[in-house]
């Protein structure tokens, strides 16, 4: 496997930063699987490793779920 740049290394550590500390090995280990599976490595091929490697670490909620009670606004209308 061909050797990364510095520019290559930021990107992936850039995308590692919205991961919790304590996963931070395995994600850095699962773009290591996604890049062994792209055929060239450059800008594009890290991110698209790094994309998916985010997906199986990072669980946001559905963008139509609504927040929690408590972090609703007191000056929401309730629905009738």
């Amino acid at each position: 496997m061909p050797t990364l740049t510095e520019e290559l290394a930021e990107i992936i550590r850039t995308a590692a930063q919205p991961i919790a500390p304590a996963a931070r090995g395995r994600f850095y280990e699962a773009v290591d699987r996604a890049l062994r599976d792209e055929g060239e490595l450059g800008v594009g091929s890290v991110r698209r490793a790094c994309a998916r490697a985010q997906a199986e670490f990072l669980n946001a909620p559905p963008l139509d779920a609504r927040p929690p009670p408590a972090l609703r606004s007191p000056y929401q209308r309730r629905a009738r």
